[in-house]
């Protein structure tokens, strides 16, 4: 005859189906397993779930990009992606930010989670984390979880999207996966010149040296065609900076482009105003372009100094945009600068000591 059982063994078988199941899950887990993955030039080292593959690494501001398949839309994989930005002065001031486009509807979804979270949960570093819900007129839900990290002058933007049912599922093993970043840092193209009297840098590949504003430093920037990338220490979400740009020499008539370019830059920037634009001599007896500019840029405004000039090998841009509010202070600084730059010979020995001089 069947006979129910009492309950203190029902609870106890209970107890050992769990633990089973429990054990059956970690051993799929580690079966799963994952995959190392480093970038030098990003300056990341982590492992990643190799049940995700990789779609994308090493490309404009992605560090990488993973597939995560969805059963239920075998067609529409989610992701998961590390961005890489401008470290803004906080995590607070980005995270005040996205709250403040969310309460204006600059972005389509529901905002659900937005806050700054200390270093310490299954090992995560402090981070801001941010949750977004978006519906879909087919009734599908989808999720994006982005947590973002401060390493240096860099913002390391670590996305998971995916479909609502996997969230679940995902998120642990994305968050495993951040958890086990090793930060180093990302390769800028330039080395400090050691025993400079002043913050002179050299640049790796194009072999020449310019003198960078105090506390300024290269930094990765992936969406620009800059050969060199600087900035000052960030105010909120915003910091000073300088490019340079290179591209093949060419004969240029700087006397000509004085005349246009002040209309050309006015025309194509609504808001733009040329304050000035004229030709200097470069310290070789060479003409420069220089060129002095005030923009908008949403609530701010800015002030560019550039200077267009031939080089023995190329041809270059030295470009600084700053707050207006801070260009008398570091307008010395921006010209030095300019007039520190100094294409290296190509012989090591002879490059070394003008490093220097």
């Amino acid at each position: 005859m069947f006979r129910p059982a009492k309950f203190g063994h029902f609870s106890s078988c209970l107890l050992m189906m769990m633990g089973l199941l429990s054990l059956q899950g970690q051993v799929l887990e580690k079966q799963a397993g994952t995959v190392d993955f480093a970038s030098a030039k990003y300056g990341v080292k982590l492992k990643l779930p190799k049940m995700w593959p990789l779609l994308a690494r090493e490309k404009d501001e992605y560090v990488f990009v993973c597939e995560i398949a969805q059963p239920k839309f075998p067609d529409r994989p989610g992701i998961m992606a590390c961005e890489l930005a401008m470290a803004p002065e906080s995590l607070d001031e980005y995270r005040t930010r996205i709250d403040g486009n969310a309460k204006r509807g600059q972005r389509k979804g529901s905002l659900l989670k937005n806050e700054v979270k200390p270093a310490g949960d299954g090992g995560l570093p402090e981070r801001l984390e941010s949750v977004w819900e978006f519906r879909l007129p087919s009734g599908e839900v989808w999720h994006e979880m982005t947590l973002r990290v401060i390493r240096g002058r860099h913002l390391y933007s670590y996305v998971l999207n995916i479909e609502n049912e996997m969230l679940a599922s995902a998120r642990g093993r994305f968050e495993r996966a951040v958890a086990s970043v090793v930060y180093s840092p990302p390769d800028a193209g330039a080395q400090v010149v050691q025993g400079s009297k002043t913050n002179r840098w050299m640049q790796t590949e194009f072999h020449f040296v310019v003198d960078l504003p105090k506390d300024w430093a290269p930094l990765l920037a992936p969406n620009e065609l800059a050969i060199l990338y600087a900035n000052g220490r960030p105010k909120g979400i915003w910091a000073d900076n300088m490019l340079i740009l290179a591209r093949k020499p060419v004969k240029e008539d700087y006397q000509a482009l004085a005349k246009t370019l002040a209309a050309e830059l006015e025309a194509a920037e609504p808001g733009c105003r040329v304050k000035s634009c004229e030709v200097i001599k470069t310290k070789a007896g060479g003409d420069a372009l220089q060129t002095e500019v005030e923009v908008k840029r949403g609530p701010f405004s800015m002030t560019i100094l550039e200077w267009r000039f031939a080089g023995k090998r190329m041809n270059y841009e030295l470009k600084f945009t700053v707050m207006s509010e801070n260009y008398e202070r570091l307008k010395a600084e921006m010209v030095q600068c300019y007039e520190s730059f100094q294409e290296l010979p190509e012989d090591a020995e002879a490059a070394k000591k003008a490093q220097t001089e």
